[in-house]
């Protein structure tokens, strides 16, 4: 088993230098949100000073992160949000050993509207109520007689699960809504 030294930093990720010859690709797995910019620009960063490294990353959500973690299918699990107490209990009882998180950056959820929408304030339980399909028109929040399209990450990303628990709390998602892909 490989053992890394991280330190993750806004600007660049940097590893130990000591490299055996042929070192395996180190392998990351999990949020798409990190891994589809953030850190393929650390990976071209870091590389720049010590090219010897080779990545991968598969950038598929954060729950396939702390599974491919737990199943040693990675090397370094990407995450979008808190680990679950129920993922750390996994890794553990597989692995041995807690996961180790450190933050290395913040990312905001938006709630976006078309830019001819006049609507431009919205309370959380006006959003809490668009997402659960209580009010599915634009005229019931002050806007123009048009249907509101709800759309969300997919239920594998932090992103999904951060707007749940922050916004949905126990409400469920309206049937309606559209979970985009990445």
């Amino acid at each position: 088993m490989r053992k890394l030294i991280l330190l993750l930093s806004c600007s660049a990720a940097f590893l130990s230098p000591s490299v055996e010859a042929e070192t395996p690709p180190i392998r990351l797995a999990g949020s798409d949100t990190l891994g589809a910019k953030l850190v393929p620009n650390w990976i071209e960063a870091y590389r720049l000073v010590h090219p010897e490294f080779e990545f991968t990353v598969s950038a598929e959500g954060t729950s396939t992160g702390f599974t491919a973690l737990a199943e040693e299918r990675c090397d370094i699990a990407m995450a979008s949000r808190r680990i679950k107490p129920s993922e750390n209990s996994r890794h553990l009882e597989k692995r041995g050993q807690p996961i180790s998180s450190h933050l290395v950056a913040l990312s905001p959820l938006a709630l976006i509207v078309h830019e001819t929408n006049p609507v431009t304030d919205l309370s959380l339980e006006q959003v809490r109520k668009i997402y659960a399909g209580r009010i599915k028109n634009w005229k019931d929040v002050g806007g123009p007689d048009l249907p509101i399209s709800t759309y969300s990450r997919n239920t594998s990303s932090g992103s999904y699960l951060t707007f749940r628990n922050l916004v949905m709390r126990d409400s469920d998602f309206s049937p309606d809504l559209q979970k985009l892909a990445g």
